[in-house]
């Protein structure tokens, strides 16, 4: 995780961890019912896979409502993947048990969970000698890394992975470690680096022209310009997944897309932009039914009020929709929202409401949660302290969190704690400890300073290589577009030589067959011609959907073919009327012509 934004380290956290419960809940669930019809598929399989597939389905669905039912389905479908002998079908079902608790990692027990999914996958792949599975297997186990922040464990998991991907023919396997290393390395903050494996990624993506691939390239793309803070990038990006998704009719995505799309505008400070996509993806979830999908949209616009410094109004609206809080409750994650009550009771000066929830909450983020979440609550209590005017211990709280930032090696979150330790040391009348907390925090401004300054550097190579993309792009459709005008010139030409012949065939003596024949082809050419030049139109009328490219084309043959038979009837009818005049002008004697005087 990256933090760039020191409002998210003191309030705006606790949604992080929301959105990961809800994204892992909400990307298999598409209505109230969707269980009930899970099961049903889960039954009705036939095929390995099928059963796999289908118990996996139902253990994603419960796992952030009912973890014990969840691990019941889980089990299921570790049983049906041992009964299948089939090893890729084992590894592939341990891998998706590993994202499984990967979607719900803000608390570390899940990450020791997928670690372990991860681990038993990868070992069945290494006796086996897949080397393909090896390498997908170390990219899952270098994501459990890197939600805990360590960058080196990752990138060297994902080297392995490259080194196997590299003399693969995979594609899916390019994509997935293309941008497992843009991943690592933005965590490295080196995002020059991480820019081009992103864009390694989306040119592999782009040369297979599928769907999974594309969308996972250009969501990639998003978040990284969103961290780059190039936010017209990142809508580009946003909004081209929103068009493929829409065309394949995934609409549970399509309404991720709208939040994804509002989360940008959110982050460019467009708030009525940002509002007008949560409350479009809110519409559209009650227009299909996928009313349990409203939950998410009303975490998103509770998360934009808190990024906007509206917390009166974000808190208001949390309670406006008591189903946002009673779903984290049930999730077991009810310490979240006491969290975010708490921080916000902060902000509104009310210290006794406060006080109440960030000690409900305290057990559960001083034992189980990842450490930027637990660095989170210590910012956010020494806060609550300091304005107790209870400096020591708002002091014993910062020395908690900088630990924390000392361990993650993290410059923005050390100097944001320094910053504090200064000013309430200063408020404790300790001003030798200011001073000298003053001057590591100056100390880390003039690190972070210079990493800005790279940063504007790493923004114009990496505009210098989208430009350089953009070129190269441009130049091979021009290079597709020359190569297809010569070949409609080509064509073009043929056509004409065919009527050529024709005419000419009328001119001489030859035989009705071949000036039938003549003009069968003549006029094949001609309306085929007619209907190769309308199939790109259809196209793009059509988005490319079968059933109107057929309909179109039906009706387009339905008003051609009686037009081409008449046609060729006509001409070769009138050809043949001539060629025989010709050929009776010949056969007349000389004697019956008249002769000149």
């Amino acid at each position: 995780m990256i933090i760039g934004n020191r409002l998210l380290l003191q309030q705006k956290n606790w949604i992080v961890l929301l959105f990961s419960l809800l994204v892992s809940f909400f990307s298999k669930a598409q209505t109230d019912k969707i269980g009930d019809s899970l099961l049903l598929v889960a039954k009705n399989a036939t095929t390995p896979q099928g059963k796999i597939d289908g118990w996996g389905g139902l253990a994603d669905y419960h796992i952030a409502t009912n973890d014990s039912l969840s691990r019941y389905y889980q089990q299921r479908s570790v049983e049906e993947a041992e009964l299948s002998r089939d090893r890729k079908l084992i590894i592939r079902n341990w891998l998706r048990i590993a994202a499984r608790y990967l979607n719900i990692s803000n608390r570390l027990e899940n990450i020791s969970k997928a670690r372990e999914a991860a681990n038993r996958a990868l070992n069945i792949a290494r006796t086996e000698k897949m080397d393909e599975q090896v390498a997908f297997c170390q990219l899952m186990l270098a994501r459990t890394w890197r939600v805990e922040g360590d960058a080196a464990k990752a990138l060297e998991l994902i080297n392995n992975a490259n080194a196997i991907a590299a003399s693969s023919q995979n594609d899916s396997l390019k994509v997935r470690t293309f941008n497992a290393l843009g991943d690592a390395y933005l965590l490295q903050n080196n995002n020059l680096l991480a820019f081009r494996n992103y864009l390694n990624g989306l040119e592999v993506a782009e040369n297979t022209n599928r769907y999974k691939e594309l969308t996972y390239s250009y969501g990639r793309m998003m978040e990284f310009y969103l961290v780059i803070k190039q936010y017209e990038k990142a809508k580009d990006y946003a909004y081209k997944i929103l068009e493929l998704d829409s065309l394949n009719k995934e609409w549970i995505l399509v309404l991720d897309d709208y939040l994804n799309i509002g989360r940008v505008y959110s982050s460019q400070k467009d708030f009525d932009m940002a509002l007008h996509f949560y409350e479009k993806a809110i519409a559209e979830a009650g227009k299909r039914g996928f009313d349990r999908y409203k939950v998410k949209c009303y975490a998103s616009i509770t998360n934009m009020y808190f990024s906007a410094d509206r917390f009166k109004e974000g808190l208001e609206y949390m309670q406006r929709n008591p189903s946002l809080a009673a779903f984290i409750e049930k999730a077991g994650m009810g310490y979240s929202v006491d969290f975010a009550r708490g921080s916000v009771y902060i902000q509104l000066g009310q210290l006794d409401s406060a006080y109440y929830y960030l000690k409900k909450s305290q057990p559960f983020y001083e034992q189980y949660v990842t450490y930027i979440n637990r660095y989170s609550f210590y910012m956010v209590y020494a806060r609550y302290l300091q304005q107790r005017k209870d400096y020591s211990g708002s002091l014993t709280y910062l020395d908690k969190a900088k630990a924390i930032g000392e361990t993650s090696k993290n410059l923005e979150l050390l100097q944001y704690v320094y910053q504090q330790m200064d000013t309430v040391s200063g408020l404790a009348g300790k001003y030798a400890d200011a001073w000298q907390f003053r001057g590591q925090a100056q100390h880390l401004t003039d690190s972070l300073e210079s990493l800005s300054k790279e940063k504007d550097l790493v923004a114009v190579e990496i505009d210098k290589e989208n430009r350089q993309k953009e070129k190269k792009t441009q130049e091979a459709a021009e290079r597709i577009r020359k190569r297809h005008n010569v070949q409609y010139l080509g064509i073009t030409a043929a056509i004409g030589t065919i009527f050529i012949l024709l005419v000419a065939a009328g001119l001489f003596s030859v035989s009705r067959n071949t000036v039938r024949i003549i003009g069968f082809f003549a006029f094949i050419f001609l309306f085929e011609f007619i209907i190769l030049l309308a199939d790109n139109q259809i196209h793009h009328w059509t988005h490319g959907e079968p059933w109107k490219v057929m309909a179109i084309k039906i009706l387009l043959i339905a008003l051609l073919l009686p037009l081409h038979h008449y046609l060729e009837h006509k001409v070769i009818h009138y050809l043949n009327q001539k060629n025989l005049l010709l050929q009776k002008k010949k056969k007349i004697p000389s004697g019956d012509l008249e002769q000149p005087v």
